[in-house]
């Protein structure tokens, strides 16, 4: 994908999470059962948790209610409006030192983000465990999301494991029922997109009757890229969530000690 059409579809999504961060936050509290059976398999004392598309923080309260001992919380988000409900979500859950970082999760955002990753950073042992949860659908470009994966990966600490999910939305009925032609997006008050130019799994889901966001659909074949691509082993792999239980894919992989 070029770089003007990934800003552009990145740029659908910050309008989006802007204007609806309260409605969305509403509709997201509970944690995944994919998130609780990863949190099983956790040590249960000073952890470094690195949470990546943090939203409203509810991985926070997820690691307090599974009775994790968390030493260092960091969420890092594209939206300023979610990252201070992950900020008074953390220190609601009594986790003792707690950083909320606005940074370009896709690599193709507003300048005004910058890189930021080094902020990120839990001093030079690094973390050790880094969730990736509900995210991946909203960076555009096969290449954009490997590099994600792999700036995760370099911030493991030995031992270390990165958690990641993928949303299987694209064959499902409710979700087929909710996109919306790419030439319709002007009417959402966004500049044309050539849809030439975009991937073959990306999509506009229509929220309520007057917003749109961008998603895309995770290839099998991109999958089995990351399994090779990334700097780590592959610890766990299963399927979780939604009523039939497989609505997300998730990937654990484990930094070598």
């Amino acid at each position: 994908i070029d770089p003007q059409t990934a800003r552009a579809l990145v740029a659908i999504n910050h309008v989006f999470y802007r204007e609806q961060a309260s409605a969305f936050s509403r509709t997201r509290t509970a944690p995944w059962p994919g998130w609780q059976r990863i949190l099983a398999t956790l040590p249960k004392r000073g952890l470094r948790i690195l949470d990546v598309g943090c939203g409203n923080g509810r991985l926070a309260r997820a690691l307090a209610a599974a009775g994790i001992e968390v030493s260092h919380y960091v969420g890092v988000d594209t939206s300023r409006q979610l990252l201070a409900r992950a900020r008074e979500a953390a220190h609601a859950s009594g986790l003792p030192r707690v950083s909320a970082l606005c940074l370009d999760l896709a690599g193709c955002g507003p300048p005004a983000l910058g890189s930021g990753w080094a902020l990120a950073a839990s001093g030079r042992a690094g973390f050790d465990a880094i969730a990736v949860f509900g995210l991946l659908h909203h960076i555009p470009g096969a290449a954009n999301r490997l590099a994600l994966l792999r700036r995760c990966a370099e911030q493991l600490a030995p031992g270390g494991r990165l958690a990641l999910s993928v949303w299987d939305f694209d064959e499902r009925a409710r979700f087929r029922q909710k996109q919306v032609p790419w030439a319709e997006l002007p009417r959402y008050g966004f500049p044309p997109v050539d849809e030439r130019k975009v991937e073959a799994g990306d999509r506009l889901l229509r929220w309520g009757e007057n917003q749109v966001r961008y998603c895309h659909q995770v290839s099998r074949e991109e999958r089995e890229g990351w399994v090779s691509a990334l700097p780590l082993s592959l610890a766990e792999r299963f399927v979780a969530d939604g009523a039939p239980g497989d609505l997300n894919e998730y990937f654990v992989f484990e930094r070598d000690v």
